[in-house]
């Protein structure tokens, strides 16, 4: 299991994925829906697998003298790395953004722990979305990426919205807020994201093992 990791690393990921993490700048824009950087992430996850699959990688996979699940289990761990690793970077941006460059972001919600929530949220909708059509057949990466998308962008939409709704409406939203006062009712938007993001994992592995050992690759 730990070489198989090893080799997703070395021989999987490709230079786009790096080039997409670093669209946490993003966060330094000022009027701009941050969310969509997190879309960026599973673009890159797409443009790495199907890389994978025009080089035939699972097949080369399933020759080596591993379980299924196995290959299943690499497979999950790289693109939660990738993804965990996104939200990492977005922390060090998130704090120069709301400690140095003050400015509120006209486009949606800021870069505060309310957005880190949605982040978590975003990703276990795409992992989901995406691993349960990939796993039933590791060629239809398109059609993975392309459900994925739709439950990402509906959930863009609305953050973005309810931000905009809110403050019509009551003048202000507390999960749109750099204000300490704010981020503190900001902390259970976080951890339910973070709560979905390992149940969703849980849950989406042990499922996507089944499907995948049924495969007739």
């Amino acid at each position: 299991m730990k070489y198989l990791y090893c080799k997703e690393w070395k021989l999987t990921v490709v230079p786009v994925v790096y080039v997409f993490m670093s669209f946490v700048l993003m966060l330094l824009i000022p009027g701009y829906p941050y969310t969509v950087s997190f879309f960026y992430t599973g673009l890159g996850i797409f443009l790495m697998l199907v890389t994978a699959r025009e080089n035939k990688d699972i097949l080369y996979m399933s020759t080596l003298p591993v379980a299924k699940k196995d290959i299943v289990k690499a497979r999950y761990l790289l693109v939660i790395s990738i993804e965990m690793i996104q939200i990492i970077l977005c922390i060090p941006i998130a704090i120069l953004r709301g400690t140095v460059l003050l400015y509120d972001n006209a486009a949606g919600i800021d870069a505060d722990l309310a957005f880190f929530g949605i982040g978590f949220l975003m990703f276990a909708v795409y992992n989901r979305m995406f691993f349960s059509v990939y796993f039933k057949d590791v060629y239809k990466v398109g059609t993975a990426f392309l459900y994925a998308s739709i439950a990402e962008f509906v959930i863009i939409v609305l953050t973005e919205v309810s931000v905009h709704v809110c403050k019509a409406v009551a003048g202000s939203c507390f999960w749109d807020s750099m204000k300490a006062e704010d981020q503190i009712k900001q902390i259970p938007i976080l951890i339910v994201g973070i709560i979905v993001f390992v149940i969703s994992t849980f849950w989406g592995l042990k499922t996507d093992i089944k499907r995948f050992e049924k495969l007739d690759l």
